[in-house]
């Protein structure tokens, strides 16, 4: 598609904080009151305004023209099909499909009414979509905390990378993001999240343990009678080192 459908609601003028803002760029808020700005990261949590409607200028702090509703077209990171919602795909607001690994908590700017290849313009009809699946929760990190480990609990509302392997309790989820000590760290609860890989790879259906104080994942093996709680089950292989997309349901096994 080179133009795609372009059926453009509300438009709302902004100041944008992003300089050199595309055409079609999802923005979200802004740090200022009426601002808005180009997304922090990909499958960005961050409240999203609209579509840009215009290019913005080649320097922060200037108006933009915001289309918030109807219907105008992004552009694809990677390939998109018609009836897939979509998501924030990178720090430019271009858009992707969502996947069985998008966080439950990034923000699904619309649904795509074409279908398209990577890079072409895709037509949305703007609105957030509700993931549909899965909990994220923030908790105050106890320590520092990498993204795609399992974290266990620290206290009430506190979150924490595990003392070593295979706790038999307290076990919360996977963190979503790095942070250091009292920082806000997203943790899937329940639903899919990649985690990181202790070295040894996993096999589809294993359990999820526990490696070590680092959080990286393995595949768990208690011995006869003993207890390990498990961060969910690994939805396919993954290799040595490599993240492990789990299912996230965190329960207590015994061997």
């Amino acid at each position: 598609m080179g133009t795609a459908n372009r059926n453009p609601g509300q438009v709302v003028a902004l100041l944008c904080d992003s300089a050199n803002v595309s055409e079609g760029a999802a923005l979200v808020r802004g740090a200022a009151n009426d601002s808005v700005k180009l997304p922090g990261a990909a499958n960005s949590r961050e409240t999203f305004v609209g579509i840009a409607y215009q290019a913005g200028a080649t320097s922060a702090n200037k108006a933009i023209s915001v289309i918030v509703n109807g219907i105008f077209p992004g552009t694809a990171s990677g390939a998109i099909t018609r009836g897939d919602k979509v998501v924030i795909a990178a720090t430019t607001g271009t858009v992707s499909a969502e996947a069985l690994t998008t966080p439950p908590d990034a923000v699904r700017v619309g649904v795509a009414l074409e279908s398209v290849a990577d890079g072409e313009r895709v037509a949305i009809l703007i609105g957030v979509q509700p993931a549909g699946r899965g909990a994220v929760v923030p908790f105050v990190a106890s320590g520092a905390i990498n993204a795609k480990t399992i974290v266990v609990a620290a206290g009430v509302s506190k979150a924490k990378a595990p003392a070593g392997a295979d706790p038999t309790k307290g076990v919360l989820g996977v963190a979503l993001n790095t942070v250091a000590d009292g920082e806000t760290v997203y943790v899937v609860t329940h639903g899919v999240a990649l985690v990181t890989d202790s070295g040894a790879g996993v096999t589809f259906a294993d359990h999820i343990a526990i490696a070590g104080a680092s959080g990286l994942g393995k595949t768990a093996a208690p011995s006869t009678g003993v207890n390990d709680m498990v961060a969910g089950v690994a939805l396919a292989n993954a290799s040595a080192s490599a993240d492990i997309t789990v299912l996230v349901n965190p329960y207590v096994l015994q061997g």
